[in-house]
């Protein structure tokens, strides 16, 4: 998926990044620096959650994370002798030899 992103794309990923920020999207932000108004706009449309908001898109299409790895069925890694036969592991755990 190397398209650009669209959009609708950006202002939903944008809208997330002032989510996480702590900020209500559609809250109104006026800044003025010096007399100057360099952004006067909704909260997702500033500059910095746009920007975070691309950067998030082009991460999330990049080509190895389109395919989901391939997960091994038979391995869970919250045990540590997933990998044992039934017996091997009641002779470890009765402090027989596994080998």
């Amino acid at each position: 998926m190397n398209e650009p992103p669209t959009g609708a794309d950006i202002e939903t990923l944008a809208r997330m990044a002032a989510r996480l920020a702590g900020r209500n999207p559609d809250e109104h932000l006026k800044i003025e620096l010096a007399g100057e108004i360099p952004f006067d706009d909704v909260m997702w449309r500033y500059h910095d959650f746009l920007m975070r908001a691309e950067a998030a898109y082009h991460a999330l299409t990049a080509p190895h994370l389109v395919k989901p790895p391939t997960r091994n069925r038979h391995h869970h890694p919250a045990s540590g002798d997933a990998h044992r036969s039934p017996a091997n592991r009641s002779e470890s755990k009765a402090g027989g030899s596994t080998s």
